[in-house]
């Protein structure tokens, strides 16, 4: 991603703050957690007593609400030192002291959650038009966009995994869509060893089976298709006791009667839903 301000933040992998040059600052631990807190939440203000909880969970020393602040002042001189702004500058246009906290501005930082979500949202609304290439394309842009899991690199709390969490969401409804976007615009030969891949890796994961099977459909390859749903089906059983889901027996009744209705358009039934995409609140 270009950088147009002044730094450029990733939260999308190992926490990294750049200059628009491409230097990197490395933070110390705790006030790397500090940052990480701002740059996962931006343009919201993330509270002092928040970052107390983060930083030293139930035994915060009594001098925690002091220690912020220092480290606070030296992520603000780390960030001078890359833009050549003063402390006092960082303090009043880059990482704000707001409302008995902290904010860290967009309009002077490009953080790659928020490209991600611009792409994630184009993506959306290229595939609601029938741009099927297109909204792959954006899907792709977007998901290129991680190094690895996000803030892979940071000491986090409670609130820090929850973030974590919400964007490893993200990023999986992203690739939904981006094969949803594939199949529909008729990739489905190319996608089954991505697919195959994927239902490896998340063997209860409904989406991705029900794409193996249709790429596999498809691509004449119907044996396996059925395969892949029965073994699916003995998973289920055999670790939850449960049966497949309406939509994937509705599915495995269309295979079987061979229906040819199947073999083209887009994915088949209801869409993943868009609202799921993004990062930003």
């Amino acid at each position: 991603m270009e950088c147009s301000g002044l730094l450029k933040v990733g939260v999308l992998g190992p926490l990294i703050m750049a200059n628009a040059e491409g230097e990197v600052s490395h933070l110390p631990p705790k006030p790397r957690t500090v940052f990480a807190l701002v740059a996962a939440d931006p343009d919201q203000v993330v509270s002092a007593e928040n970052m107390v909880d983060e930083l030293w969970r139930e035994r915060p020393p009594r001098t925690a609400t002091t220690t912020v602040q220092t480290y606070v002042g030296q992520v603000r001189r780390l960030m001078g030192a890359l833009t050549g702004l003063g402390t006092d500058q960082v303090a009043e246009r880059v990482l704000i002291t707001e409302g008995g906290g902290y904010r860290l501005s967009t309009e002077m930082v490009d953080i790659d959650t928020v490209e991600y979500t611009r792409l994630t949202r184009a993506g959306c609304a290229a595939a609601s038009a029938g741009d099927h290439e297109r909204a792959a394309a954006l899907f792709r842009d977007a998901l290129a966009l991680w190094r690895g899991p996000a803030l892979v690199n940071v000491d986090a709390g409670t609130r820090l995994l929850a973030q974590a969490t919400r964007l490893s969401e993200a990023r999986l409804s992203t690739l939904e869509h981006r094969i949803r976007a594939e199949m529909s615009a008729g990739g489905h030969a190319d996608l089954i060893g991505e697919l195959a891949e994927l239902v490896a890796l998340y063997p209860l994961h409904e989406v991705f089976h029900e794409y193996f099977i249709l790429a596999l459909y498809r691509s004449a390859r119907r044996a396996e298709a059925l395969g892949v749903l029965a073994a699916l089906q003995n998973r289920l059983r055999d670790e939850l006791g449960l049966d497949l889901s309406p939509r994937l027996r509705a599915l495995q009744a269309r295979v079987l009667r061979d229906d040819q209705e199947l073999l083209s358009g887009g994915v088949w039934g209801p869409g993943v839903s868009g609202s799921r995409v993004g990062t930003t609140r």
